[in-house]
């Protein structure tokens, strides 16, 4: 049996008809439709992203204000209600009081004759509380300062441990002019309720003078012990009573300190006080 050609070339053509038909690319119309579909998908899926960003910001926002809020809470609970400079102004206010005070003092000296000018610097100086047990035995501590001419003052209180001690060397006083334990001035008051001023040069100790102030009690008292001194000439004031004026120009400058002097061995010696300590540095 023959096949006849003409039939198989209908087949071929017919095959790659529908070959052509089945594999075809989309119409335009069916791309647009997709180009549609997938804009609005995009659109779909950045607007999903805004959403989620502007939920991711105002999340930061309310977390930063609600720092914002503690961070102020802990700062509001740290300052003082005090006003600063309120406080401040009232602090200058009583250091300009207490000052004025001590220059009515220094006045009153100047005017006693015992002082040949007011002019000077006032400072407050650190109260002083010490104790020593060693008898007839005396140690000073330095103020920090070592003015040449000068007023001190301070409110001092003494004691002792026993009411049968040495008391002409128990008392509380002043050093000056100081340069080593060998070379200072030396004033107290005794609890035998005498002044004693001493000069210590070279090792060699001197009384240059003494007097009676008048009784303490025993074994506890106080007063205000004030010290003038200018030149070679020292006052002593107690209690704001004129004492006693002695002249020595041995030593002429050094250290300036606070004195306490024991008249007992046992228990804790002698306990001197001082509160309310002023300095008046006279100018040269």
């Amino acid at each position: 049996m023959k096949i006849k050609t003409p039939q198989i070339a209908g087949v071929a053509l017919l095959l790659a008809a529908l070959a052509c038909t089945t594999f075809s690319g989309p119409s335009t119309e069916d791309t647009s439709a997709q180009q549609e579909g997938d804009d609005s998908g995009m659109a779909q899926t950045e607007s999903a992203l805004e959403a989620q960003v502007t939920g991711v910001a105002a999340t930061n926002e309310a977390f930063k204000e609600q720092q914002t809020a503690v961070v102020e809470t802990r700062i509001a609970a740290a300052t003082p209600t005090t006003d600063f400079a309120a406080t401040q102004a009232a602090e200058a206010a009583y250091v300009t009081a207490i000052a004025q005070d001590m220059g009515n003092r220094v006045e009153g000296i100047f005017k006693d004759g015992y002082l040949t000018s007011t002019a000077g610097q006032y400072y407050q100086l650190d109260d002083f509380n010490e104790n020593w047990a060693q008898i007839n035995w005396y140690q000073w501590w330095n103020t920090g300062y070592a003015p040449e001419n000068f007023v001190i003052r301070a409110d001092a209180t003494w004691e002792s441990a026993s009411d049968h001690a040495n008391f002409f060397t128990s008392g509380c006083g002043f050093v000056f002019r100081e340069n080593g334990a060998d070379n200072h001035y030396l004033v107290y008051l005794g609890m035998d309720g005498i002044v004693y001023f001493s000069r210590i040069y070279k090792g060699n100790w001197k009384t240059i003078g003494s007097t009676f102030y008048g009784h303490l009690d025993i074994p506890e008292d106080s007063g205000e012990l004030m010290l003038a001194v200018e030149g070679d000439q020292v006052t002593v004031y107690i209690d704001g009573q004129y004492v006693k004026t002695w002249r020595d120009n041995v030593l002429e400058e050094g250290n300036l300190a606070l004195t306490l002097l024991s008249g007992i061995n046992t228990g804790f010696g002698t306990r001197c006080t001082m509160e309310n300590v002023e300095l008046w540095v006279l100018d040269p």
